[in-house]
């Protein structure tokens, strides 16, 4: 009796630790219903949280307009633009610079 109290308290602590994992990663990807993934890992365990792993990160689907740290095309011209006024290229490397960057748009 008091062997199979032991094992159902360790299963209940490693579903508990499955349970809070999968609920703490679906929270930092932006989803509310923590509680829903805390079943998920809690009945699931490591396969709980695989599902969890899976599903998409809507804390960058909130903002689409930013893309990889794309600088905008007047940052861009600002910090060549910068670099010619220090004198660290020179008015060539700054001509050709500058229409590289014209020339993606």
């Amino acid at each position: 009796m008091g062997e199979a109290v032991i094992w159902i308290g360790i299963l209940v602590l490693f579903s508990c630790f499955w349970g809070f994992r999968s609920m703490n990663l679906m929270k930092r990807k932006g989803y509310n219903e923590a509680g829903k993934w805390f079943i998920c890992g809690f009945l699931l365990w490591f396969i709980g949280f695989i599902i969890a792993a899976v599903q998409p990160n809507l804390n960058l689907q909130k903002n689409p307009s930013v893309t990889n740290n794309e600088k905008s095309l007047k940052d861009k011209l600002a910090e060549i633009d910068e670099l010619y006024n220090d004198g660290v290229i020179s008015r060539s490397e700054y001509d050709t610079r500058r229409k590289k960057i014209l020339e993606k748009v």
